[in-house]
């Protein structure tokens, strides 16, 4: 049992342990789990994220590693996107002005 050092909260003391215990060992299933369900996304979910971008289908497919036909086919509603694929629209989601920075960043004119 350890020792609340002196000037430091329960919790802080719990998360300088635990910041501790992650520096030393290597993050295993037997010892943790995620608690990170699968994302899925809509159509309509996707084609806004797209569109918030201000990106065509093509160059959203070349962001996301996958063809136009696909980014056409969960538009449209005809295929469901892959969980990796949806999990990173999410997190493009969750910070779109910082991804929308960085494409813009990453674009290069064709001639």
């Amino acid at each position: 049992m350890s020792v609340q050092k002196k000037g430091r909260t329960v919790s802080e003391n719990a998360l300088a342990a635990m910041e501790a215990f992650l520096a030393e060992d290597t993050l295993t299933l037997r010892k943790f789990t995620l608690r990170m369900p699968k994302p899925t996304l809509t159509a309509d979910e996707l084609k806004g994220v797209r569109e918030a971008l201000q990106l065509s289908q093509p160059l959203f497919a070349e962001l996301l590693c996958v063809s136009p036909a696909a980014v056409k086919a969960w538009e449209q509603g005809q295929r469901k996107p892959q969980p990796v694929v949806c999990r990173l629209v999410t997190e493009i989601r969750s910070d779109l002005p910082r991804w929308k920075k960085r494409v813009k960043a990453s674009l290069v004119a064709t001639s």
